[in-house]
């Protein structure tokens, strides 16, 4: 895997006159991240956007909830802009089977009652949940 990096322009300090410098960056690297495993190809477009809103964390605790309550087959995180709004979210789709029907509607409202309990607003509005019975 080859690591490019691309130039950005920082201030020298917050009491600088104004100067600027240019360094050096790396791009964000998903590599050793927990998530890599359900993101595949869209993690370093999910670790960034994670980064620049700071979510990382309640990303950790959704996914973690969404398999509490319900046990899926496949957890995938995948990126994904809502074409009515243009909004960015990150999608955490899950793949149910061999599950009555009954089983995963109860699940819903437990993982949508206890989402409320730990994931803040605003930061809660960058993820949505999607699933799949089979």
């Amino acid at each position: 895997m080859s690591m490019e990096t691309e130039a950005t322009i920082i201030p020298l300090d917050e009491e600088d006159s104004g100067e600027l410098q240019e360094r050096n960056v790396s791009p964000p690297d998903s590599t050793d991240h927990w998530f890599q495993k359900y993101a595949g190809s869209a993690a370093e477009e999910i670790l960034g956007f994670c980064k620049t809103h700071d979510i990382a964390s309640e990303l950790k605790d959704a996914v973690g909830l969404a398999e509490k309550c319900f046990q899926p087959t496949v957890i995938r995180l995948e990126a994904d802009i809502d074409p009515e709004t243009g909004d960015r979210k990150i999608v955490i789709a899950l793949s149910i089977c061999n599950k009555p029907r009954q089983a995963v509607l109860a699940a819903y409202r437990d993982f949508t009652h206890q989402s409320v309990k730990i994931l803040p607003w605003p930061k809660s509005r960058f993820f949505r949940l999607s699933y799949d019975i089979s």
